[in-house]
């Protein structure tokens, strides 16, 4: 019996395409992904910019301490409800010819044919969402370990990231970590009895190479991970003013601007660039101890350039980096991320060589960055909107052109990006 073309076509492809992405799907299953987190509806009219679409943190609750339980004139347990800051991306789209549509229609195996026309398009559509997924991450990430001037080689640079991931104070969810395929291929002559369970068909099972390894529930090795080119600025670099260390600045977007100088006019740094701000340590995001870190020296603070920034002829550079320096004594001491306050003067090391390619690791807690979808407007009243398990959502639209003589279905999907806290993510390099 004939399929009847009419009927349904939008639902009997997308009930193909949504599967065959999700299968391709790796490091977008590993980050907060829910489309329930986005706060506010997205409006067009307004533009995609920094902050257009806003998702949820975890609340933060400050233990208060007193000596006879008396809070008479005094705070009560403050709760702190952050939202995070998100940008809405470029739409993707793809389209499917109607002609290749109905010939899978006509077809025996329906379900296979359909399949084979839509898994190309929900492959490249995949690929090219999580690459700007894994750059993002990167120029978020405020953590490193590593020298960014050594590639992974060995077991260790990953136990290293492992540990100082534990060492932060993460919070609870699972921790991952992702390598280039040939830093994996590096490591494989250490690979002794890791215990490796993989999803049988899916990419992430066929990219893990190791479960429960360094307090990382999964590592993986990836052939789509970030690369960015370092700037021309490295050295003689300093804080010509103490920054903004206030918590409640600060703890929507924990971006933070830097007045730099020192550098030459036109000098650059780069974003995914990693600055080393002197004279402060990094500090356990719950006990607010400084980090030990390797050999006993404690860990300094680190933070991501996120946005290309030149030197005037001045010499200075306004900097916006995630992850920042929070510092304060009263209550809101409860947040600080360092150990004391960040002076002018203080010393900015820029850990990359000049003019250099990099493609890092990473590693993450799953509430480290967060992606969702907008649910876009419809085109016409047949278009039909699908939505994956957890949330990221698809339009289609039927589309023909009298002029150029084109029939084709039109797939879109329209992602936000939102660093949650740029201290549960972490660009990983090797050692000498």
């Amino acid at each position: 019996m004939a399929n009847d073309l009419k009927s349904n076509i939008t639902d009997k492809l997308m009930s193909a395409f949504v599967p065959a992405f999700d299968s391709e799907r790796k490091i977008s299953k590993s980050v907060t992904t829910n489309a329930r987190n986005l706060v506010n509806n997205f409006d067009e009219s307004t533009g995609d910019a920094y902050g257009a679409v806003r998702m949820k943190r975890p609340l933060q609750f400050v233990p208060q301490r007193t000596d006879d339980g008396d809070f008479t004139g005094k705070d009560t347990n403050p709760v702190q409800v952050g939202t995070a800051p998100a940008e809405v991306g470029q739409y993707c789209t793809v389209f499917v010819e109607m002609s290749d549509v109905e010939r899978a229609l006509e077809s025996k195996d329906v379900a296979e044919e359909m399949s084979q026309l839509v898994a190309p398009a929900a492959e490249d559509m995949c690929n090219t969402i999580e690459s700007e997924l894994v750059q993002r991450m990167a120029d978020a990430a405020a953590l490193v370990s590593g020298d960014p001037n050594e590639s992974i080689n060995s077991w260790n640079d990953i136990a290293q990231a492992g540990t100082l991931m534990k060492a932060i104070g993460l919070p609870k969810g699972r921790n991952y970590c992702a390598i280039n395929t040939f830093d994996g291929l590096a490591i494989s002559a250490e690979q002794k009895g890791l215990a490796v369970n993989p999803e049988v068909g899916s990419a992430w099972g066929s990219a893990t190479i190791a479960n429960g390894f360094a307090g990382f529930d999964s590592v993986i090795t990836h052939d789509n991970m970030p690369v960015f080119t370092s700037g021309t600025a490295t050295t003689g670099l300093t804080v010509k003013s103490a920054p903004d260390m206030t918590y409640d600045t600060l703890k929507d977007s924990y971006r933070q601007t830097f007045v730099i100088t020192g550098g030459t006019s036109g000098q650059t740094l780069t974003a995914g660039t990693t600055l080393i701000i002197g004279g402060v340590n990094l500090v356990h995001l719950r006990n607010h101890k400084s980090i030990r870190g390797v050999g006993g020296a404690f860990v300094p603070l680190t933070v991501s350039v996120i946005a290309d920034a030149t030197f005037d002829g001045s010499g200075d550079a306004n900097v916006t980096v995630s992850g920042c320096g929070i510092f304060e004594d009263d209550v809101n001491g409860a947040y600080n991320t360092i150990n004391t306050a960040i002076v002018a003067g203080a010393t900015v090391t820029v850990q990359e060589s000049a003019s250099t390619q990099y493609s890092p690791g990473l590693a993450w807690n799953e509430a480290f960055f967060g992606m969702g979808s907008i649910k876009l407007k419809k085109l016409a009243a047949t278009d039909s909107s699908f939505t994956t398990t957890d949330g990221l959502n698809f339009r289609i639209t039927e589309d023909s052109n009298s002029t150029k003589n084109t029939h084709q279905l039109r797939i879109d999907f329209r992602p936000t990006f939102a660093c949650l806290n740029p201290f549960f993510g972490q660009k990983v390099y090797g050692n000498a």
